[in-house]
């Protein structure tokens, strides 16, 4: 065996190179110093591979220990961990990914009607109140008071489950409902009552009916459509509305209607409230009018 050069870097070098080893924890060549080997380089390779982490692509692989990571943003592309792991903390305040962002975590429980949706414009998950999507948002457990004997215009809807409020800022664009009232009804013989259906203070619709012939305590019914045509405050805002009064005397069927759109006093930034008022056009203790039942749907 020749001498070292001082050659500054080897060359041709392989996997089948064997080069000089001194292990110092073996002595069983009787020098306390330890013992010398030859080794090859594909060894060497070998006892990297199991000691440090080894990364090809996308793939990790070798012991990875991370006893704490933290950081207000960390990003993420694709991970692959092979081998022995260890893990014990592992927190972010924001995390990225190639596609999905997640921000603005809330920082206490989801509310019930809340779920965390990707916006498809920007990525970001974005905790969603998903109240207004409920398609059975409201249900009347109980009968109205009874409007009689007065010609002030009263709501005539009760309690129940479910809301018909709608938070500011809660509609989009096409968003659809569908109401059903009914209850009992009695009327003079040509007593008219007046009705409305409003969101907030913003008169959806109205129309007037005349009781041609007497009734007593006949049923009625109420049914309306609403779609949402455009969002914003009054005069940008705009809410298209159809609905029908029906009460039946035999087998005749009487009513009245409207189709309005109203793109004048609706205003979506505020809190919506559904409501429906009657009022008598003369006070008589024979007209009366109480509800029994409302049902608020979302179609769309």
């Amino acid at each position: 065996m020749g001498f070292l050069t001082d050659r500054a870097s080897i060359t041709g070098i392989t996997k089948s190179n064997i080069f000089h080893i001194v292990d110092i924890n073996d002595t069983s060549q009787g020098n306390p110093d330890g013992s010398s080997y030859k080794g090859s380089v594909d060894q060497l390779i070998l006892l990297l591979n199991t000691e440090f982490v080894k990364l090809t692509g996308d793939t990790m692989t070798g012991p990875l220990s991370v006893t704490s990571l933290t950081a207000n943003t960390s990003t993420i592309g694709t991970l692959n961990v092979t081998g022995q792991t260890n893990t014990n903390v592992l927190s972010a305040s924001t995390a990225h990914t190639e596609t999905l962002v997640i921000n603005n975590a809330p920082s206490t429980n989801i509310t019930d009607n809340s779920v965390l949706v990707r916006n498809s414009s920007t990525g970001t998950v974005e905790e969603k109140d998903l109240s207004h999507y409920n398609f059975g948002f409201f249900v009347q457990t109980g009968d109205s008071a009874t409007v009689v004997n007065t010609t002030s215009e009263i709501s005539i809807l009760d309690g129940g489950l479910g809301s018909l409020t709608v938070p500011p800022n809660g509609f989009k664009v096409g968003d659809s409902f569908h109401v059903k009232i009914g209850g009992i009804v009695s009327a003079l013989n040509g007593a008219t009552l007046t009705f409305q259906v409003k969101s907030g203070t913003a008169v959806l619709g109205t129309d007037s009916i005349t009781f041609t012939n007497g009734v007593t305590s006949r049923a009625w019914e109420f049914k309306c459509d609403f779609t949402i045509r455009s969002i914003g405050s009054i005069t940008i805002a705009s809410i298209l509305s159809n609905g029908t009064f029906s009460y039946g005397v035999g087998s005749d069927i009487y009513g009245a209607g409207f189709n309005t759109l109203n793109n004048t006093t609706f205003n979506t930034t505020i809190l919506n409230t559904l409501d429906f008022t009657v009022q008598w056009g003369a006070a008589s203790a024979s007209n009366s009018i109480y509800s029994t039942m409302c049902i608020l749907t979302k179609l769309y």
